[in-house]
């Protein structure tokens, strides 16, 4: 079956419609059943999530689905199938034990929100730079120790999270990330915040509870537009907070724990 023939198929799939799934399964057993490498991709997505193998009906309710919760569901590799999920916007794959992202990933092209914290991945691929309808990431508890990586891709990204990463510097490649607004780095190891800080202007919200954070530089002035900072966690003398308060006079600044 040429390629052509297999989106064709699987488009009539997603419209959901029971007049074209008729028709769709139709079409590939006029094909010679040439889509049972699709249906296997697709009983392994069904089976991570319902913990049964369910049939080609149920595989193909997985192709309208625009949210999937696979929290704490034991995986260790991403099933590959999700690469047929078009309509998914939402996918939770926190607290698992995944150490990889795959390609199949980046080629979910609705995608909105991406959660993968409290696993166990140590880099990130450059081809997820790919999710160009990303908006919100999440890699907090995960052994990054660095984003070695260009994130230019990222055009949408407005909210990423890299709490308790292992982080001991602040990860510039953020830079790319031109409507970034919400930015989690807390419980790392950073000890200094770099002086071109202003490359992240539209900031809004910014946690740097639980670093090791005794200053920061001049240049945070710049981040006009920041509403919230939090610093609690930090060895910040407190002789040094007014200043911090002076450069930022429209920003609510959490020095201590506020619940």
């Amino acid at each position: 079956m040429s390629k052509k023939h297999k989106e064709q198929i699987l488009d009539l799939l997603r419209s959901g419609d029971k007049t074209n799934i008729e028709l769709a399964l139709v079409m590939e057993e006029g094909l010679g059943n040439a889509m049972e490498d699709v249906w296997a991709d697709l009983a392994e997505v069904y089976t991570a999530i319902y913990n049964s193998r369910g049939t080609r009906k149920d595989w193909v309710g997985l192709l309208s689905m625009k949210r999937i919760n696979l929290q704490e569901a034991r995986i260790q590799k991403i099933p590959k199938g999700f690469k047929y999920l078009q309509d998914l916007k939402i996918l939770d794959l926190s607290k698992n034990r995944i150490s990889t992202i795959p390609r199949e990933l980046s080629v979910i092209k609705n995608i909105t929100a991406l959660y993968l914290s409290d696993n166990q991945i140590e880099e990130l691929p450059v081809f997820i730079n790919k999710l160009k309808t990303l908006e919100c990431l999440s890699l907090s508890k995960n052994p990054l120790g660095a984003l070695n990586i260009e994130l230019n891709g990222l055009r949408n990204l407005d909210t990423i999270r890299l709490n308790a990463c292992g982080l001991t510097e602040f990860p510039t490649a953020l830079y790319d990330l031109k409507k970034l607004d919400t930015l989690h780095l807390a419980d790392n190891k950073m000890e200094e915040i770099p002086d071109d800080i202003y490359y992240a202007d539209k900031l809004l919200f910014l946690n740097l509870t639980g670093n090791e954070l005794d200053d920061l530089p001049d240049t945070m002035a710049s981040l006009e537009n920041l509403e919230m900072l939090w610093m609690d966690g930090n060895p910040f003398p407190v002789k040094r907070r007014a200043r911090v308060e002076e450069m930022l006079p429209n920003c609510t600044v959490f020095w201590d724990k506020y619940f």
